[in-house]
């Protein structure tokens, strides 16, 4: 079992056991549920997001980070949602928290 935690920490847990196999850092709160494909590779690897839009896949053995990527071009970008992998491709749903930046008249509406 993989799980995540709101201070960005990801453990994988012996499902016998309980005990932690490994673990990695996330940079910031891991709000979604975490999956676990085969990329096109063969690899198994655990995809994951993070609040501040980063994606990660880590290696399903050992938690090693195999590649992380910023998504969102919005710099109020979050993800809130789920990181699903199919067929090769990671999709992530995007968010956007302009509540405050809303109240900047200067604020670009486009």
């Amino acid at each position: 079992m993989i799980v995540g935690s709101q201070w960005g920490d990801v453990y994988a847990l012996d499902r016998a056991t309980g005990c932690i196999r490994w673990s990695y850092g996330a940079d910031a709160a891991v709000r979604g549920a975490i999956s676990v494909a085969d990329d096109q590779e063969g690899r198994r690897l655990v995809y994951l997001t993070d609040y501040l839009a980063n994606v990660y896949a880590l290696a399903a053995s050992d938690g090693a980070l195999v590649w992380q990527a910023k998504v969102g071009r919005h710099k109020d970008a979050v993800v809130t949602g789920s990181v699903a992998a199919h067929e090769g491709r990671v999709f992530v749903p995007l968010s956007s928290m302009e509540l405050a930046s809303a109240m900047d008249p200067t604020y670009p509406l486009g």
